[in-house]
């Protein structure tokens, strides 16, 4: 067994707890002030453009950065959270994602993911193949160079399959797969699917690009995995 992979459920479980933690911070405790910040300024900006009205541009200006902060603040909280991915299910996670990617990274994000909507998927199957996805745009994002990924879903009346796809210059073929930041990643990838009874592959794709694939069966007995 690889040395670090039996560190990856005590890292796992240490992870979750404290994206938990950070998303009630960030939602409660830094959105709620900037929400209060925000409401302080409009009122201020009122009150100055009365008597200062050359600046009101520039406090416009300044209500938008808060506004766009609060957005922000609550986008991260939400996608940090897993009882936000619990409440949107995964169609609604990766729809919210492939929105948040073409925002941050600039990539095209192609949804194939019909299926979602109409099979019923138990919430902690949902809650890792969604990492799963959340950690390969990630490294799409960073690394591969792309303009275009497809997030695609198939179905059958037993498998899930889910498929990554992009039409970077290929994860496979940059050192940084190896490394400790992205290496660690494919693995806790890999470990996500193996807990969920799936399997984890990822391969290059023709002519460039990088795709990968989680196969599970729709009904997991994920306390019985080891």
């Amino acid at each position: 067994m690889h040395p670090q992979r039996g560190v990856l459920p005590t890292l796992l479980d240490v992870a979750t707890h404290e994206q938990a933690h950070l998303a009630h911070d960030l939602h409660d405790g830094l959105g709620q002030q900037l929400t209060g910040l925000a409401l302080f300024l409009r009122g201020l900006t009122n009150q100055i453009v009365r008597e200062l009205p050359a600046h009101a541009e520039d406090l416009e200006r300044v209500n938008d950065l808060v506004s766009k902060s609060i957005e922000d603040t609550r986008r991260l909280a939400s996608g940090l959270s897993p009882i936000a991915v619990e409440r949107a299910g995964l169609a609604g996670a990766l729809t919210a994602l492939a929105a948040q990617a073409k925002e941050l990274y600039g990539l095209q994000v192609i949804l194939a993911i019909d299926p979602l909507f109409h099979t019923p998927i138990e919430t902690r199957v949902v809650s890792h193949l969604y990492r799963i996805v959340q950690e390969a745009t990630s490294n799409v994002a960073r690394h591969a160079h792309a303009r275009r990924l497809t997030i695609s879903v198939q179905i059958t009346d037993t498998v899930l399959i889910l498929t990554v796809a992009d039409d970077g210059i290929g994860l496979t073929e940059l050192p940084q797969v190896s490394d400790r930041t992205t290496g660690l990643g494919l693995r806790i990838m890999r470990y996500r699917a193996e807990r969920i009874g799936g399997t984890f592959q990822i391969a290059r794709r023709s002519p460039q690009g990088t795709a990968i694939r989680v196969s599970c069966p729709l009904r997991v007995d994920i306390d019985g995995l080891r």
